[in-house]
């Protein structure tokens, strides 16, 4: 009889470490979803600064390119200018 008592003991003892371990894993897998839910948020936040960054940017760039263009314009004209004031 006593193989009996042995068998079930560690079939008991094999049932505990199962819901001990399971448990563990449970918590892992919250853990996980907790560390993912977090990543998710600081990855839409960098996007969303980025995409308003991208936007700031741009504008600048066209008004750079803008002022460009006038400071061009504005050195054509004055040298026609210069040129008619020689030939008269």
């Amino acid at each position: 009889m006593p193989i009996p008592f042995i068998l079930g003991a560690i079939a008991l003892g094999t049932a505990a470490y199962g819901v001990v371990k399971g448990k563990e894993g449970v918590d892992n897998m919250k853990d996980a979803n907790e560390i993912g839910q977090c990543a998710k948020k600081q990855h839409e936040q960098v996007v969303s600064q980025l995409q308003s960054d991208w936007e700031t940017t741009n504008k600048l760039a066209e008004e750079y390119g803008q002022q460009q263009l006038n400071v061009k314009i504005d050195t054509i004209g004055r040298f026609l200018a210069f040129i008619e004031q020689i030939g008269h």
